[in-house]
């Protein structure tokens, strides 16, 4: 997912003041700009990247509700999804609209503070290391990641207090993503052979996640991913997208909450 601008120059300029929003990318990996910018000069060559759209399954989850057969349909379905894919669309998922539109004010309150503010975690009390940013073992653009986002661990999250607008939005949105989650961790628990409470008993809260992303204006789209090709180290994703729907996924399962 990349918001792009039409221009480029080996030498952009990017605000460095202490009030920018957003991360210094140009001014830190200006070797891989400047490099990039050499490179182009040398080389007119265009490389275009074709990639392949396709329908992704979508499961209604209200037919849980429903009889046996109709719950039992259901449940193949995601694990045929799950087997098949990696990645599948749920609606009528029980989240409300208006819980997820609150994470998305609350996200976009956060993102908007002062780029030292983020860095040095100030008054949001996160744990350390909590606010990331770029890709710091980049040796080309190619490899750097245009984004910020905030990962944020369940127990920091549990052990807010819900003192601030934030906290208690964050807690309320990784209560009802988290039931969401488990009820399809059941399911493929079930399918795989096992009892259904096999990941409740294996993944603790201490390894589960809340991750917030946004993604800056890029100035040259083309060479630069929002988020770099990557596997999850996680068993199960949640991903709630905002409009701008870009995310190629592959090899995982993952769950699009719409």
């Amino acid at each position: 997912m990349v918001e792009s601008d039409n221009s480029f120059s080996a030498h952009l300029s990017q605000p460095s003041s202490m009030e920018s929003l957003d991360p210094p990318f140009q001014e830190t990996y200006k070797t891989l700009f400047d490099k990039y910018s050499m490179d182009a000069m040398l080389n007119d060559d265009t490389e275009f990247i074709i990639v392949e759209e396709c329908e992704l399954p979508v499961i209604d989850l209200s037919r849980l509700n429903g009889g046996e057969l109709e719950r039992e349909e259901c449940k193949n379905e995601i694990a045929k999804a799950s087997q098949e894919w990696g990645f599948f669309q749920v609606v009528n998922h029980g989240i409300s609209g208006e819980i997820l539109e609150r994470m998305r004010r609350e996200q976009v309150k956060v993102f908007k503070k002062p780029f030292h503010e983020k860095i040095n975690d100030m008054h949001l009390n996160f744990s350390a290391g909590s606010y990331r940013w770029g890709t710091p073992s980049a040796t080309c653009l190619r490899q750097l990641s245009w984004s910020e986002a905030f990962h944020v661990p369940l127990t920091d999250i549990s052990g807010s207090g819900g003192l601030t607008s934030l906290s208690s939005t964050m807690q309320q949105f990784a209560t009802t993503v988290s039931d969401l989650a488990q009820k399809l961790a059941e399911i493929l628990a079930e399918k795989m052979g096992h009892k259904s409470t096999f990941f409740k008993e294996n993944c603790l809260p201490s390894t589960c996640y809340l991750r917030m992303n946004r993604y800056p204006p890029c100035p040259l789209s083309s060479e630069v991913f929002g988020l770099m090709p990557h596997t999850d180290s996680d068993f199960l994703t949640i991903l709630h997208q905002d409009q701008i729907r870009r995310t190629a996924i592959s090899e995982r399962w993952e769950v699009d909450c719409s």
